[in-house]
């Protein structure tokens, strides 16, 4: 999702987004077959008001914005096998738990609520690919301006305050000491929690994700050309539906460790990415560490956004 920090950890239910899309309306926004089958068959009443393409952590996905009865907005990943990513919606603060609650009241003090957020985890980013879980994991984000007039906001999960420790910042800071951190993202993977930082430099973006302690698992970022295997650029060259005048950019894929049954295995394994951009759509090829194409490239376009992303007041 968009403006997204940190937000992705276990929690009881307080108020269900799971709503409602009338029968044919996700074919006609040409979602794939098995994507809105997903989407008509948890939101049977909704309204789509707009489909977006995005990745996270190397996996792609539809992000579907819907309206349901009453003008309620919210949005929805969506993979193209159909698994459900996460579900985002806005509430009212007294719709979380109630300890909750209390650790929202005790951070905000004297300023002013403007917006909470649930996000609702169905299906968790793990090795390129949306893996469904066994059980939902709520999470939630609010919005406020302080006493002093300054926005801010504050993630929760359970009942603590989700704030990105000093050592995966100390991490950040020595080892990209030009970049600038665009997104973080905390996601709880099996208990263990992994921050997926979006980083800025020399106007590319590139993709590390570290671990509490600061050790990182995975990272892509981007690659000079001759640093790359031979077949990777041969293919992208090879592809007739690729222009001249389209941009490329490259990227290595590294890989340190993994999450598996709730502990970090090491392994290490490279890969490379190359994408082609025109205009508003973009063409992805993955490769493995030998330059062997892993994927069927095709054009991704993403429909402009009709989200409602003014701060609403939530007078609590």
């Amino acid at each position: 999702m968009q403006a997204r920090w940190i937000r992705r950890l276990a929690g009881a239910l307080a108020v269900p987004l799971l709503m409602a899309l009338s029968p044919s309306q996700a074919a006609s926004w040409d979602l794939p077959d098995a994507a809105a089958k997903a989407i008509k068959s948890h939101f049977p009443d909704a309204h789509i008001t707009s489909v977006g393409r995005e990745r996270e952590r190397g996996a792609w996905y539809y992000e579907v914005s819907l309206k349901a009865g009453g003008g309620r907005r919210f949005a929805v990943e969506v993979t193209d096998q159909g698994v459900i990513g996460e579900i985002e919606g806005v509430v009212r603060l007294d719709d979380l738990p109630a300890d909750l609650v209390k650790v929202v009241r005790e951070r905000v003090g004297a300023g002013r609520i403007t917006r909470v957020e649930k996000h609702e985890r169905h299906g968790i980013a793990r090795n390129g690919k949306f893996v469904p879980l066994p059980e939902p994991r709520m999470s939630y984000e609010v919005k406020y301006v302080d006493a002093a007039g300054n926005r801010r906001e504050v993630q929760l999960a359970s009942n603590q305050v989700l704030e990105m420790p000093d050592e995966v910042r100390k991490l950040l800071a020595t080892r990209f000491p030009s970049a600038k951190i665009a997104e973080v993202e905390g996601e709880d993977d099996e208990g263990v929690m992994v921050y997926a930082v979006t980083l800025t430099q020399e106007g590319q973006s590139f993709e590390v994700d570290v671990l509490a302690d600061g050790r990182i698992t995975e990272m892509e970022t981007p690659a000079e050309p001759a640093s790359v295997p031979k077949p990777v650029l041969a293919a992208v060259q090879a592809d007739k539906e690729v222009r001249k005048t389209d941009v490329q950019r490259t990227y290595k894929r590294e890989i340190w460790g993994t999450v598996e049954s709730g502990k970090v295995v090491g392994r290490h394994d490279v890969a490379y990415v190359v994408r082609v951009f025109r205009k508003d759509s973009q063409r992805e090829y993955r490769f493995d560490g030998r330059g062997k194409l892993l994927n069927q490239p095709t054009w991704q376009e993403s429909a402009a956004e009709d989200d409602d992303d003014d701060e609403d007041d939530d007078d609590d």
